[in-house]
């Protein structure tokens, strides 16, 4: 089965993140002419792989990656939670399953990773030391340090 976004999609995509309707058009036509390398008025699974692969670069403005984190935070907290971060994944058309998800929000959450290394080291010196709690969410620092590594 092939899958293509065609442009009513791409505009539905687009209203979820609030975008305003006055820069739809020329967002779109842009996104088009720069991605339909076929021109046949849709974006096939390649062209869409190429389009979400541009990421975050190092000197992008921090307030640009925050915006995008804002957008994401639906409730507003200040942290991304397993709920929003599989939402905006099932959104962009990735099935991951919600448990990958929670491994995501391990790996991505510093906090967290300071505490599992210190535990690892402090675990073979004293016998009662418990393991760090897992992490329900990221933080919008955790959010913005993720969009700057180089993978």
């Amino acid at each position: 089965v092939v899958v293509v976004v065609d442009i009513e999609e791409l505009k539905g995509m687009f209203k979820i993140f609030n975008v305003e309707a006055s820069f739809l058009e020329s967002a779109i036509s842009r996104i088009m002419s720069n991605v339909d390398k076929d021109l046949d008025y849709m974006i096939s699974p390649q062209e869409f792989y190429t389009l979400l692969s541009q990421k975050f670069e190092k000197d992008d403005p921090k307030e640009e990656i925050m915006a995008v984190f804002r957008r994401m935070d639906k409730n507003g907290d200040g942290h991304l939670d397993v709920d929003e971060m599989h939402e905006v994944a099932t959104m962009l058309g990735e099935d991951i399953p919600k448990s990958e998800v929670k491994e995501m929000i391990k790996m991505f959450n510093r906090k967290y990773q300071k505490d599992l290394q210190e535990y690892n080291r402090n675990k073979r010196k004293a016998s009662g030391t418990k393991e760090p709690p897992v992490p329900a969410s990221i933080t919008a620092d955790d959010f913005y340090a993720v969009m700057q590594e180089e993978l």
